[in-house]
């Protein structure tokens, strides 16, 4: 099978993904990191909701439906003006801020002249009732006077203090605001971060909150890997790119060539016994022809099983090429998109971070407003020292109440509270009017998160389908339809079929033989006269010497299997001696040296016997008839084939066993295995048996098996994957997320924001009333003087 498509490239490509979503996370943490300092990760959800319960809530009230229909400046403005407070401090300040400037008019000499003009005409006669009165005033009026004095000093010292006080509070909340913000941001970016790449690795298994794209893409690379494995293996071991069979199918047909082996070694030497000896192995020529069939036969069905494989081979190619093509045309899809979507973002990330510098913004900007407010809460404090520093010096008498430096100045400090009104209540409104929109995009928010409230906008998004449906997944199980679907088309059934029916049939040969030869394999020994084509046998005149020939083994004792009762040599002789020697002097013997020493006319058949040597001549010529000498030559000759069969190396096993080089005797060869002899097997009956034993397709069933559980072991990483995919994907998780952040926006920074808003009221109302008291008292010391 040619590798048209490469699965290691997309693997790479895959990999690659991971450093791009790790180089996002470290853009992401080298930004916003700043902001997670002395923090243990994201905030935790369980926190109490102060903001729900909060009194504060009556603020958010004045938003309407319609100002959602069309949201825009009108929309937000409106809600702004439908608040009532918001609005009340805003009149405030447009009525105070003109009576500020009007009364700006009373520092000017303009003022004074006509002050002095209005006070004049009583000028002469209080004169005269104040000498009146000097002489009449005693010490406890004086007392009395400075005592009252004192304490309104005392009342301005006590609106000062606690002007500082709620600048302190106000630097307080704005501590916590920014603290609030900072969390916001950490927990943001650590929710990104941890949409991106894996940032629980010492966590056992894989929760919804720390599932993330480098997940997917691990999970998505593991498959990737898994196949290319299983692709590899069972292109190897079922030679796919090969013109070949399998290795397993290879064995079998090595085993027909074990059998055509031993079929011709047996027929050789066989062909040997009769040619050159002639004597044949009757069960061995038996079994010599019934491999004939098993070979004939077994070939056809090997075959038959050779082109079922190769079918089967080509189904795993095409599986493969189907599941290549889906995995191509996936990637070729989505590869780029991806890649594409994580240089957009990361892209937007680094613009959004070198536009706004946010790091740098709200430290810019936080540093700010704290100089700021600590620069407007150094004239208060002056001011409050030196105002304690007049009580002590009026208290201990260096001073007088009159004509001092010090208390023409609260015209100046008027004016400056009367500023610092107009600054810090236009900065409330801001701040308050910040809290009203924030504290009802809570509301509103909650509303949703609780599918309370719809609007259109949402209509058909991802957000309202969570909303509507928050244990329901976001990414649909069937994503991998068409790689199972082409998993499962893989199916091994009617190849195992055929497989077993092939494995059927040796089986049924291997039954069939076991149960045949055990029967007769312990008689492969047996030789006997070759009965056609045998030139002795035919010149044997008397038939009934030549059928007892024919049924005379070349062993001493007589052999009994099956239907055949065959004589041993001894049994022959005794009968032929009984009926050619009976009552003349001598007898012939088989490799019988005591039989030749009993009577010298006795003649011993060995294998180096020759019926022309001189003793057997003269025992031969004892007998009458030249035909029963004759047919006693011809019996003599094939007995001194038994000999030299018996006792001469003639059969040849190099073929089957090339470490025996040289010829071995027939006891060797078909070795014949007495009742009280320890069994020998004959290399025959061991190549034999092994060879037939061999006849097993259960290997070829285990491989096909093999190859199954490789594409169903796929089919279960894909499906187990998915599974966790869509499980930690699911809308509860997106539901989730949106309410931690809705929880720690509405309670860390709107909460802290109205605080704050409302510190900066207080401040704005206390300041107020040291600009009227000390331009109240400036003008009464004014007229005073006057």
């Amino acid at each position: 099978m040619g590798d048209i498509y490469d699965v290691g490239i997309d693997i790479k490509r895959t990999e690659s993904i991971k450093e791009q979503l790790k180089k996002l996370s470290q853009v992401i943490e080298s930004e916003f990191g700043y902001f997670c300092r002395n923090k243990n990760g994201i905030s935790s959800p369980d926190t109490p909701d102060d903001f729900s319960k909060s009194l504060f809530n009556i603020l958010y009230t004045s938003w309407r439906m319609e100002d959602f229909s069309y949201l825009n400046i009108k929309s937000i403005l409106n809600i702004v003006k439908r608040n009532q407070y918001i609005m009340t401090c805003f009149y405030f300040l447009v009525i105070f801020t003109g009576i500020y400037f009007f009364t700006l008019f009373l520092y000017t000499k303009c003022f004074r002249k006509l002050l002095r003009v209005f006070i004049c005409k009583t000028c002469r006669k209080k004169k005269e009732e104040k000498e009146k009165e000097k002489l009449n005033k005693n010490i406890l009026e004086n007392v009395r006077k400075r005592l009252f004095n004192i304490m309104t000093y005392c009342f301005l010292c006590f609106l000062l203090c606690l002007l500082i006080t709620v600048g302190a509070w106000f630097l307080y909340r704005f501590a916590k605001t920014r603290n609030g913000i900072h969390t916001n941001i950490c927990n943001v970016s650590r929710s990104i971060e941890q949409l991106l790449v894996d940032k629980c690795s010492n966590s056992k298994g894989t929760n919804e909150v720390c599932y993330s794209v480098e997940h997917i893409v691990r999970d998505a690379t593991e498959i990737m890997e898994h196949y290319k494995d299983v692709k590899d293996v069972v292109r190897k071991e079922a030679l796919l790119d090969e013109n070949r069979p399998i290795p397993m199918l290879s064995k079998y047909f090595e085993i027909f060539e074990k059998l055509k082996k031993l079929k011709r070694n047996i027929h050789s030497n066989n062909m040997i016994l009769e040619e050159q000896f002639y004597h044949t192995y009757p069960v061995l020529s038996r079994l010599n022809q019934s491999l004939q069939d098993v070979i004939e036969e077994g070939e056809i069905n090997l075959q038959n099983a050779s082109d079922t494989v190769e079918d089967a081979k080509d189904s795993i190619n095409a599986a493969f090429k189907s599941v290549d093509t889906n995995i191509e045309k996936t990637y070729k899809e989505n590869m780029e998109k991806v890649t594409s979507k994580l240089e957009q973002a990361s892209s937007q990330i680094n613009k959004i971070i070198k536009k706004y510098k946010i790091k740098e913004s709200i430290n810019k900007y936080t540093v700010s407003i704290v100089v700021t407010k600590l620069i407007l809460l150094l004239p208060p404090l002056f001011i409050l020292v030196g105002l304690l520093l007049f009580m002590y010096f009026l208290i201990k008498g260096d001073i007088a109440n009159r004509n001092n430096l010090f208390l023409d100045l609260f015209g100046v400090f008027s004016a400056y509270f009367g500023f610092l009104t107009i600054i810090t209540l236009a900065m409330s409104i801001i701040l308050l009017t910040a809290s009203v929109l924030g504290g009802t995009s809570c509301i509103i928010s909650d509303r949703i998160l609780k599918n309370e409230l719809t609007f259109e906008i949402l209509n058909d998004t991802t957000i309202d389908y969570c909303l509507k449906n928050k244990e329901s997944p976001l990414i649909e199980k069937d994503m991998t339809k068409n790689f199972v679907d082409t998993i499962n088309s893989f199916k091994t059934g009617d190849i195992e079929n055929k497989i077993m029916e092939y494995g059927a049939f040796f089986s049924k040969v291997k039954e069939h033989y076991k149960e045949n030869t055990n029967s007769f394999m312990d008689y492969i020994w047996v030789v006997i006269v070759k009965g056609k084509r045998n030139k002795y046998v035919d010149a044997i005149r008397f038939p009934s010497l030549r059928t007892s020939i024919l049924g005379t083994g070349i062993t001493r004792e007589n052999v009994h299997f099956g239907k055949w009762n065959l004589w041993g040599v001894d049994e022959f002789l005794k009968h032929l001696n009984t009926h050619f020697f009976n009552r003349r002097n001598g007898k012939l013997c088989y490799q019988d040296q005591v039989c030749e020493n009993d009577n010298i006319n006795n003649y011993n058949i060995t294998n180096t016997s020759s019926i022309q040597d001189p003793k057997y001549i003269a025992l031969r010529n004892q007998l009458p008839r030249i035909d029963f000498q004759t047919d006693l030559d011809n019996v003599v000759n094939l007995f001194i084939f038994k000999a030299r069969i018996t006792t001469e190396n003639i059969f040849d096993i190099k073929e089957l066993d090339n470490t025996v080089t040289e010829k071995i005797k027939w006891d060797e060869y078909t070795p014949r295995n007495k009742t009280n002899e320890v069994k020998r097997k004959s290399i025959i009956q061991t190549y034999f048996v092994e060879t037939i034993d061999a006849f097993n397709f259960t290997d070829i069933l285990n491989f096909f098996i093999k190859i199954k559980e490789q594409f169903n072991s796929l089919k279960t990483l894909i499906l187990g994957k998915i599974e966790t995919l869509v499980k930690n994907t699911n809308c509860n998780r997106l539901v989730t997320e949106l309410n931690n952040m809705r929880h720690n926006y509405c309670n860390k920074i709107v909460l802290n924001v109205t605080f704050l808003s409302i510190s900066m009221i207080t401040f704005s109302i206390v300041s107020f009333l040291l600009w009227y008291f000390f331009l109240f008292f400036w003008l009464y010391y004014q007229i005073k003087t006057m």
